[in-house]
Parts: structure tokens; sequence; C-alpha cells
């Protein structure tokens, strides 16, 4: 069910504001019984249905098994020249090209090949260098009060912000309780 959207009216004092605190926690309990009642619903549908689900699932994964074989090595009299699709009565099947993917001999390690691409002017084009700024560290730097970072900072070249955010959390066992 959707709501529509109005413009909050502001709160005007301290009980409203308590008041509506307190509604929000009731309503938060009420949506967590909800969602527990929801979980407990699917867990229901997916007990009763998951093997039932499980066993269709390996009857296809199965019979993929078997047709597979047979539509590769017979391209030529499953598709149409120059298609890599075909159809039955009751589906469409055909061959998808994957992702390449870039591999290396065994004997090899990607540093090493690195090292290797970069020492030849025509090898170099495949090897790439990435410098990025420590944003962990400039964080660093700002809780402990760092003079290299305020300078940064003086000059203009970074800044750290940080959020506020307002949170209200239901008691929800002083709500279980019956005081409501």
């Amino acid at each position: 069910m959707a709501t529509k959207r109005i413009k909050p009216t502001p709160v005007t004092g301290r009980a409203e504001c308590e008041q509506l605190i307190d509604e929000l926690a009731r309503l938060e309990v009420e949506r967590q019984v909800k969602v527990a009642a929801l979980k407990d619903a699917h867990q229901q549908l997916d007990d009763e249905r998951g093997p039932e689900i499980e066993g269709l699932e390996e009857r296809i994964t199965g019979l993929m098994a078997r047709v597979e074989p047979y539509i590769v090595a017979h391209q030529g009299e499953m598709f149409k020249p120059g298609q890599r699709e075909g159809e039955t009565a009751l589906s469409r099947y055909g061959m998808r090209l994957g992702n390449p993917t870039v591999g290396k001999d065994r004997k090899y390690t990607w540093d090493l090949l690195c090292e290797t691409f970069d020492l030849d002017p025509k090898t170099r084009k495949f090897v790439r260098t990435k410098s990025s700024v420590d944003k962990e560290a400039l964080l660093k730097g700002w809780r402990e009060k760092d003079a290299t970072f305020q300078s940064l900072v003086d000059r203009g070249l970074v800044t750290v912000t940080q959020s506020e955010t307002v949170w209200v959390e239901a008691k929800a066992d002083a709500q279980v309780g019956g005081e409501k």
C-alpha cells in the first residue's frame, strides 16, 4: 500500500516531539513483528516448495548435460548456416560466446609478466600503472590533527565532512510488557 508523502509540519514543543518519538517506536515494533511474520511465511513456503524446486533443477541440469554435447558436436545440423540458435515447438536454443578471459602460463606470475612487458616498449602498452590517494591515511591525519594534513586543508586540496543523523530506536521489551 503506497502512501502519499506530504510536507511534514514542524514539531513545536518537547512534549509533542516525545509523543511522536514514542509513536515512531510503536510503529517500528509493529513493523518488526510484521517482518518476522513475513519471514516465517517465506520459510514455510521454502520448506514446502523447496524440495520440489530442487528436484526440478536437478532434472533440468541432467537434461542440459545430455543435450549440450550433442548440440556442440552437431552445430551444422542443429542451426541454420551462419546462425547459432534454433527452435522447437516448445523452446528456443542456441550457443552463446562467453566473455573473453586473459590467462597466463603456470610458470609465470602476473608480477613477472608485468616486469617483462614493461621492459619492451612494444609490450609496455599491456601494463597498467595506477596511483591512488590513500583516503584512510587522510582520515587518520584528520583524526590525529596532523600538521601535514592541515596544510592540505589550508591549501584547499582536501576536505573532510561528517554528517549527523537523528535516530529513534524502539524499546521493544517495554512495549511487549503491555506499555502502549
